[in-house]
């Protein structure tokens, strides 16, 4: 036999060792089970199996997940001995989660997934099984299988809810880690994540630009989920599923799997349509380039200015009053001037849109109808754009360039999201203010964040507990991130420097927790931002004077 057990004697060895009070005690469950079958055969000549008793109490439950448990384990140590194919293991492991509790649970008995070891090994296996052994597109029944049988397991030992949303079908989903719910492991998942950078800084971890680890929450809903490591590679190689198999093997109570993703920047391309701003007062989330730019486009943040003392020096007073604009640089710069003009919406945007809608005149005769709604369209189209002033500098701030925009004389910003933003929720009707920047010591408080882009819109997402970790550019970085909580995505290309922001609840006004400056790539899942506090404090570092919204 080749591999990676080359020794006669090693194959079928077990690659745990069971302590022996453990081992009697599921021998014995086992025995009594194999006893009480092997007794109901014999009456009446029939095979008939005997039922177990009705009510099962927590002990009869716990030892019978222990059993699944085992059994689960065992079925793993097979296929990575490759003493059993995929596809076999698959089928065992189908009827395994099945038959593993034929008894009723008591009405009142209350299960955590934080506080029951069986259950939080039985969900990693089925997420071992479904994320790495089952990974290819030939498998997508036996993943819909697994995900069915784990269903109706969580629903006989009385989860609730068992699935996410209205889910037709069980799915498995990621969710943010919450400080509030303790896992066995969550104490000590920044230290394996930081042992897992200090080995894989020069490995093949690091080989590839925008790559990342995301610590987070992953089942079938967040009652049922349990901790785990995303490892998002632009090219997964099977060098990269057997480090994340050794992980598994290494720290038990964590879920380590692989993804096609990447960390992207979030304004690279552009996506019409866009926001028309009110024209003496413009609002926040409009989509913003430079005047000349061809691709690149991104999202304004919001509006500040300047807090002057009486006694501040002459060289600032000049600015007491004016107001500014921020952004992420790289959707604000131009290739031909250090300090370019700004517009919104974005000039890409707006000459993507004016080019559609002489294409699709040319398409008609120039008398008819249609042909004059389009040109008349057209025609409106110059007077979208505004443009806001020059960009008077950029600051490097925790691995994002942050570009400032003078105001022209004129412009009364306002940091709202817009007369109209009670489309993307009732709560804007009367609250898309902007009152104050949300601490990072105030992050627990408000873990539910949401944003407004120019690609994607509003979107909804929950702050991760740890940060991510990734590498770009060559060197590795860190960044606070949002979860996204069930669209179909939370950020892509364009949405770069749009505002995380969060209902204050109790006051009046929305919180702004943080700067949209890049997302993963393919899931579109994960929004990283810098927190707003960091980008006032180095605004003060900078200049030298306090900073607030408008």
């Amino acid at each position: 036999s080749k591999g990676r057990y080359s020794s006669i004697d090693s194959i079928g060895k077990p690659l745990r060792v069971m302590p022996a009070d453990k081992y009697n005690e599921l021998s014995l469950s086992r025995t009594s089970t194999s006893a009480s079958q092997s007794q109901s055969q014999s009456l009446f000549g029939q095979s008939t199996i005997h039922e177990q008793p009705e009510t099962a109490d927590y002990d009869q439950v716990e030892c019978a997940l222990e059993v699944l448990t085992e059994s689960l384990f065992e079925l793993v140590d097979q296929v990575q001995q490759n003493l059993m194919n995929v596809s076999r293991a698959s089928i065992r492991f189908v009827e395994l989660l099945d038959g593993s509790i034929r008894f009723k649970v008591a009405n009142n008995m209350s299960w955590k997934i934080q506080e029951s070891s069986p259950v939080r090994n039985i969900v990693k296996v089925c997420l071992q099984f479904h994320d790495t052994y089952l990974r290819g597109d030939v498998y997508t029944e036996s993943r819909s299988l697994i995900k069915r049988s784990l269903a109706e397991l969580l629903d006989k030992l009385r989860f609730t809810p068992v699935c996410d949303g209205f889910d037709t079908v069980p799915f498995f989903r990621n969710f943010a880690i919450n400080d509030a719910e303790q896992y066995p492991a969550q104490n000590t998942l920044s230290t394996i994540i930081d042992r897992i950078v200090q080995s894989a800084s020069s490995s093949s971890l690091a080989d590839q630009d925008g790559s990342f680890l995301a610590p987070i929450l992953r089942g079938l809903s967040r009652q049922t989920a349990v901790l785990s490591v995303m490892f998002g590679f632009p090219e997964p190689q099977q060098e990269h599923y057997e480090i994340i198999n050794a992980l598994s093997q290494t720290f038990s109570d964590v879920h380590f799997f692989v993804s096609k993703n990447q960390i992207t920047q979030a304004g690279t391309k552009f996506t019409p349509p866009f926001r028309v701003p009110t024209r003496d007062s413009p609002e926040i989330s409009m989509s913003i380039s430079s005047t000349d730019a061809i691709k690149t486009s991104g999202t304004l943040g919001g509006y500040i200015t300047p807090r002057l003392s009486a006694n501040v020096g002459r060289s600032l007073q000049k600015y007491k009053g004016q107001k500014f604009a921020m952004t992420c640089a790289h959707v604000s710069l131009s290739e031909d001037e250090d300090y370019p003009e700004v517009q919104i919406p974005s000039s890409v945007l707006l000459n993507a849109y004016k080019s559609a809608l002489s294409d699709e005149a040319d398409n008609y005769p120039p008398e008819s109808p249609e042909h004059e709604a389009y040109t008349s369209e057209l025609a409106k189209c110059d007077k979208f754009a505004i443009s806001l002033g020059s960009v008077m500098g950029v600051n490097v701030l925790y691995w994002i360039i942050l570009a400032i925009v003078k105001l022209r004389s004129g412009i009364n910003p306002r940091n709202s999201l817009g007369d109209d933003a009670d489309q993307f929720s009732p709560m804007f009707k009367f609250k898309n203010q902007i009152k104050r920047v949300v601490t990072k010591n105030e992050f627990n408080s408000y873990t539910k964040v949401f944003k407004v882009g120019a690609s994607t819109k509003y979107t909804t997402g929950n702050l991760n507990g740890l940060k991510m970790v990734y590498w770009l550019r060559g060197t590795l970085q860190t960044s606070e991130f949002v979860v996204g909580s069930g669209e179909p995505m939370f950020c892509s290309s364009g949405d770069s420097g749009a505002l995380i922001l969060s209902d204050l609840e109790k006051e009046r006004g929305l919180g702004c927790v943080g700067l949209l400056h890049s997302y993963d790539g393919e899931g579109k899942q994960f929004g990283l931002f810098t927190p707003m506090e960091n980008v006032m404090t180095r605004l003060k570092e900078v200049t030298g004077v306090e900073w607030m919204f408008v």
